[in-house]
């Protein structure tokens, strides 16, 4: 099964109330994923556990395609105990939107925090850096390691996020340009290659990236008011700016920017056209709109 972007839109999330239904969901998409389950006695404990648990689950012409179950520790901290996606579901989105649907659910509730635990890099696994990756590009931030809560064999990671953060924060930021294509192209390089954004959204008049509760959308202007380019010095936006993690990621950025062909500003001044203790690239986008890199 090949979901397109749209399909996956009109996918349902209802919050299952039955037990025996809510034990029926986790059991059939637990015993599809053995890579991620394989431990019989664990299968049987959160088929148990999520009969009490509330649970979210994604359906799909009324079959259950996905479910989380979310424990309460306290009144502000909650915790996903469990979720899992039918294999053919995977990588479209809807794992960020399942938890998504969870995080405005307590926060209506008032929690203030998410946690979640899943299997620690100090024993090595794909799936589980693969679910490691998921849970820190929406959000969660590792805080400890438990070498033996589930045993010496499988250490524990504890990962936490805010979903309660203060009003105020940028939700996401909207440009339109004069070519679709084109400008997908360099920004779907520089935001998910580089910065580790993830494809949100594809349609055929847009793209939407995002990182944590961050996202950037590209739409494409009609053609009837494309007769005057963008010029960042007229009134209006200026440039973006991003963080970088190093000024070593800031060198290999520029080499790949150049070798691209991209224009790079202030180039007498690099790297610190921002200042003396301002270690930076500034470029262009295919619209001419300037970027920043800043560390």
């Amino acid at each position: 099964m090949n979901m397109k972007a749209d399909e996956c839109k009109k996918l349902d999330f209802i919050e299952v109330k039955e037990p025996e239904e809510k034990a029926r969901i986790c059991e059939r998409i637990l015993r599809s994923l053995p890579e991620w389950f394989g431990i019989e006695q664990a299968i049987l404990n959160y088929i148990e556990d999520a009969k009490k648990m509330e649970t979210i689950a994604i359906f799909s012409q009324k079959e259950a395609c996905g479910f989380i179950c979310i424990s309460k520790a306290n009144s502000s901290t909650a915790e996903i105990h469990v979720m899992g996606l039918l294999p053919h579901f995977h990588r479209k989105g809807l794992g960020r939107r399942l938890v998504a649907e969870a995080e405005k659910k307590l926060g209506l509730q008032g929690y203030r925090f998410l946690q979640v635990k899943t299997l620690s890099p100090s024993k090595a696994c794909s799936e589980y850096e693969k679910t490691r990756k998921f849970y820190q590009k929406i959000g969660f931030f590792p805080v400890e390691e438990f070498k033996t809560l589930w045993g010496e064999d499988n250490p524990c990671l504890q990962l936490i996020k805010n979903i309660n953060p203060p009003s105020g924060k940028l939700h996401h930021l909207e440009i339109y340009v004069s070519n679709l294509q084109k400008s997908a192209a360099f920004w779907s390089w520089f935001l998910c290659e580089k910065l580790g954004y993830q494809l949100f959204q594809s349609w055929e008049e847009g793209r939407s990236y995002i990182l944590g509760e961050t996202y950037i959308v590209l739409v494409q202007a009609e053609s009837r008011f494309l007769d005057i380019p963008f010029h960042r010095c007229r009134p209006g936006l200026n440039h973006l700016a991003f963080k970088a993690e190093s000024q070593l990621q800031i060198d290999q950025i520029t080499g790949e920017l150049e070798k691209k062909g991209c224009t790079i500003l202030y180039k007498d001044r690099h790297p610190y056209a921002g200042g003396d203790n301002y270690y930076a690239v500034f470029f262009e986008d295919p619209e001419r709109i300037k970027v920043e890199l800043v560390f």
